[in-house]
């Protein structure tokens, strides 16, 4: 009995202490709750919120931009840049040239001869082959280069169109007025390089090279890749106006025309490729028939614009005016009419602003650069590009457009 009575005394002993240990703590810890509610002192929501944004902070990735880097003396600007299929002097049936239709008409001796003259004619539209938007910005530190497939559908006046379609129906300012509304940004500057100056901006710019991720084939008056031409998409194309194979000369040049006028040999093999007199109009003239289409265009002519703007910032201010063109006309400069003669690079590009786009131009080799494709799917169905506007949007959100015109 005794040990019995021993036995008890020790458990209660023991969790008289444990509990008692416990009780001590647990008083404490309350106290202070209690205390630090009626002193006022406890955390509210949005203390926890700043506690919780302190930690957050320390663990977003550091800028990859160098602070101590200089800052360029230029504003931010965007503009955009272009291709087109006019080749007036491979192609001389373009909707409405007065020079085609005097010759098409010249045998007519009477009105009522003309009747159903057209009829038959198939007339070439001239439309936007490739279409870049560019955004340099100086605050972001920051180049964001978007390409937009002249696929890309859109809604105009005239029912659903294309991007390239919009700059032949319409004009340039439409085509960048549909690119602010895709984008929220307006556009400062405008370059056209059209397909009859290509030579001449080669010779110019200087040749760049770029990588192509399949063959290209010349049928009729176009060219397409190997798999859009194994899926029968340039049958339609077979019987279009005749086309010359670029002008150019030399060994090699005569080996590329023998290639060039075999139909079932490609113009250009995959692999690294240099843009020559002879490459270029291939290129620009590719149609995009399915998504790796666009991809391998638009990866082509993002590669090319990127060593184009390194080599534009290499060079003064007075040589790069020079070699892009007769810049200074503003806004009175026409690009409605593909058929006046133009300097190299059609632009608005003001004398005053050169200066501003040179030096933001330098600043390419410190600044982040990033190049893609506008989001978006292709439809075999329509044979439209549907673009993901919301996701396009939302790559450009972080830009204002503050830019040269503004400062």
């Amino acid at each position: 009995m005794l040990s019995g009575f021993k036995n008890f005394l020790v458990t209660f002993l023991a969790s008289a202490l444990l509990f008692g240990v416990i009780a001590a703590v647990m008083t404490g810890y309350v106290s202070g709750i209690v205390t630090s509610i009626l002193d006022g002192d406890q955390n509210k929501p949005t203390d926890i919120k700043g506690n919780l944004d302190d930690i957050q902070d320390t663990d977003d990735p550091q800028s990859t931009v160098d602070p101590s880097l200089p800052m360029p003396s230029g504003s931010s600007f965007t503009f955009a840049v272009l291709g087109t299929d006019f080749y007036p002097d491979r192609f001389s049936d373009y909707f409405y040239d007065e020079a085609y239709l005097s010759k098409i008409t010249s045998s007519v001796k009477k009105s009522e001869d003309s009747k159903g003259l057209l009829s038959e004619t198939k007339l070439r539209f001239l439309r936007a082959t490739w279409i870049v938007l560019v955004r340099a910005d100086r605050e972001m530190r920051e180049y964001a280069v978007c390409y937009f497939s002249p696929e890309t559908e859109v809604s105009s006046p005239s029912g659903v169109s294309t991007l390239g379609d919009i700059y032949g129906i319409y004009d340039i300012d439409a085509l960048c007025e549909y690119l602010t509304v895709m984008t929220g940004l307006d556009v400062n500057y405008r370059f056209v390089i059209d397909g009859t100056n290509e030579k001449s901006f080669l010779e110019a710019m200087g040749s760049v090279t770029f990588t192509l991720s399949d063959d290209i084939y010349s049928v009729g008056d176009i060219t397409l890749t190997s798999a859009s031409k194994d899926a029968g998409h340039g049958k339609s194309f077979e019987t279009n106006a005749e086309t010359t194979i670029p002008e150019t000369s030399g060994t090699e040049t005569s080996k590329q025309e023998t290639i060039a006028s075999k139909s079932s040999d490609p113009v250009l093999t995959s692999g690294q490729q240099s843009l020559t007199d002879y490459s270029v109009c291939f290129v620009n003239t590719l149609r995009e028939f399915s998504t790796e289409d666009i991809q391998l265009k638009g990866n082509y002519i993002l590669e090319m614009l990127r060593q184009y703007i390194e080599r534009c910032a290499d060079w003064t201010v007075d040589e790069f005016v020079w070699k892009i063109g007769d810049v200074g006309g503003g806004d009175d400069f026409v690009f409605g009419d593909p058929y006046e003669t133009k300097p190299t690079v059609a632009t608005d590009l003001t004398s005053e602003g050169a200066e501003s786009v040179h030096s933001m131009l330098g600043a390419v080799k410190y600044f982040g650069y990033d190049q893609f494709i506008c989001p978006g799917s292709f439809s075999d169905t329509t044979g439209k590009y549907t673009p993901d506007t919301k996701a396009l949007s939302e790559k450009f959100a972080k830009y204002t457009n503050d830019s040269s015109d503004s400062n």
